[in-house]
This record gives C-alpha cells, structure tokens and sequence, in this order.
C-alpha cells in the first residue's frame, strides 16, 4: 500500500515518527516509537519524545511545532550552556508499522528557535523551514563602520592567517589567563576562542575582553582546564584603520569613513 492509503486507513494505520536532528557536529535520531528503529545504518533511538500538532493553515509543512524530549538526551545537552553558534535543523518522518519503511515521508522539517527548560524535559520552539524562506535577508546601510562579519568573504580576512594556538595557564569559569599571549590590549577583543576536547565537541564562545594575558568569554566552556590548547581569533572594531592595519583588506571595508559631519539638509548656513 501507498503512505497515503495506509494513513487514510482506519485499520492499517499504525504511526511511527522518526525525528532527526542535524547540527554541524553531529545527527541525533530518535523515535517516538516503544523500541528502537533502525533503518541501515541508522538506528533511532526510542525516548519519550512528543510534538504539539500540526496547525493545517494551507500547507502542512508551513505550520511551526513545538518538541518535547527528556532532558538527558544528547541533544537536550547541546543546547544545555548556550545554543550551539550555528543554526540545529530538523526533519521529522513518518510511516507505518503496517507498510514497509520504503514508504516513509518527510512529514514536516524546519529549525530550532529556542529551548524552554521545564522540569525534566526541554520543550523546542521549531520553525518551519518555509517560514523562515519568507524572511527579508539582510541589507547594506550607508554607515560609518564596516557591515561584514569578520572572516567572511565579504570581509576578506581569513581566520586561518590571524589565528594564535596556544595553551591557557589558568581557566576560572569565563575568564581565562594566558600567559603566552604578547598582543596589545584588546587585540582578541570582540573576536572568539575555539576549544575542542578530544572525543568531544567543538566550543566557540565570544571574546569579550582582552587585557595583558587575560581573556574575558561571554560564557564558560565546559570542560577547560588549566593547560589546554585552544585557538584565539582577534576582533574587529569595525573602522578603516583595523581593516588596513590589523588585517589588511582595506581595499574590502564596507564602510563609509568619510561620512561629512555637518548634515547639509538641516536647514543650517552652508557658509
């Protein structure tokens, strides 16, 4: 039988939901089935996961959900510091245990927005992959500062030619002590560190404050301890001296430095 029979039959009909999770590290799958699924090479684990309905406004696929998962799930952990820096997506599949998994559909796929912590479970905001099509992307505005992201392309730096491995001397939550570190003061500011644990994941955390050898992040990483390699990226202020003289990509700054102060359509003497 066809997905569509089967769902549309009241004797057939027996759900299964597959959910994957894609971040850039790593997929997590699960199921809401009573034992594990698996489908070669895959194996989605069975957890008491649940969703809200799916609001039919036009099309099914358009309609946000919301996700309840056990918080000890690794990906309830991912999520269990700080969001990770790029965007978690999701696909949710279905079919029946009365029809062949061939038959499976993609019944809904769209991203993580934000999490909601409650009791023993973490309740996902998800957004629809359609809706967030809809967005206006952003735009270029007549400014003083540079609009590029550092180490775009845009930008023109490259992260690989200002990066300084080294090793921290002391780690006290979010604030580190490298000794190694020669910069002036502020050099790493507004830039970010990369840690990465063996058999673990990547950490980034944005560098808040750079003074001497001591570095100020927005959260802890857990796992840092006294002596291990990390990767420091210096910041940008955004004006046309950093991007010529730090970083040397003049030619790429997207700003407008020679801005006139004196604004000549405010009813004010030109002479």
């Amino acid at each position: 039988m066809t997905f569509d029979a089967t769902e549309k039959s009241i004797r057939s009909a027996s759900p299964i939901e597959l959910y994957e999770f894609l971040s850039s590290y790593n997929r997590y799958l699960y199921t809401s089935y009573h034992t594990d699924v698996t489908i070669t090479p895959d194996v989605y684990i069975a957890e008491a996961i649940s969703r809200s309905k799916i609001v039919i406004e036009g099309e099914v696929n358009k309609a946000n959900i919301t996700i309840t998962i056990p918080y000890t799930t690794e990906i309830a952990q991912l999520f269990s510091v700080q969001p990770p820096p790029n965007p978690v997506t999701i696909a949710v599949y279905r079919y029946h245990s009365t029809d062949s998994i061939t038959n499976k559909i993609l019944y809904w796929s769209g991203r993580i927005l934000s999490t909601r912590w409650k009791m023993e479970v973490v309740e996902f905001s998800c957004e629809s992959i359609y809706t967030s099509i809809q967005r206006y992307g952003l735009t270029r505005t007549y400014q003083l500062p540079c609009p590029y992201v550092l180490y775009t392309s845009p930008c023109g730096a490259s992260a690989g030619d200002f990066v300084v491995i080294t090793n921290t001397t002391t780690v006290s939550g979010a604030n580190l002590v490298v000794s190694s570190l020669i910069q002036p003061d502020n050099y790493f500011s507004g830039g970010y560190i990369e840690f990465t644990k063996a058999g673990s994941l990547t950490e980034f955390r944005s560098i808040l404050s750079h003074t001497g050898t001591s570095i100020g992040l927005s959260y802890n990483i857990p796992g840092l301890v006294d002596g291990d390699e990390i990767k420091l990226f210096p910041g940008c202020k955004r004006t046309i001296d950093d991007c010529n003289n730090k970083f040397n990509v003049g030619e790429d700054f997207g700003g407008f430095p020679y801005i006139p102060n004196i604004n000549p359509f405010n009813g004010g003497m030109l002479f």
